[in-house]
């Protein structure tokens, strides 16, 4: 198996700046919010149609996903007891 080379390169070659990724996440929370949605992913595929691949070739994908935070128990009750409590959300990796 390997990486398709061509797709690497497409990657090194990339404009992608933190700022563009800021874009995608804005544009991921509006149409999230558009259509009543708690998460919303979008995948950037790095396999061109004109790639010329091998059955094991391996191509890079790097998938945005946005989801909604969620409180963690205890902040919730803290939130409860103490109105001007900032809530702190749960960071956990939902796979």
């Amino acid at each position: 198996m390997r990486i398709l080379p061509e797709a690497l390169k497409r990657i090194r070659e990339s404009k992608m700046t933190p700022a563009n990724f800021i874009e995608v996440f804005e544009g991921l929370a509006l149409v999230a919010g558009q259509l009543g949605q708690d998460a919303l992913a979008v995948n950037l595929d790095y396999q061109d149609p004109t790639d010329v691949v091998a059955q094991d070739d391996l191509i890079p994908v790097i998938t945005l996903f946005l989801r909604r935070a969620t409180l963690s128990t205890t902040n919730a009750k803290a939130e409860e007891n103490n109105p001007q409590c900032e809530a702190v959300t749960d960071r956990g990796m939902e796979i």
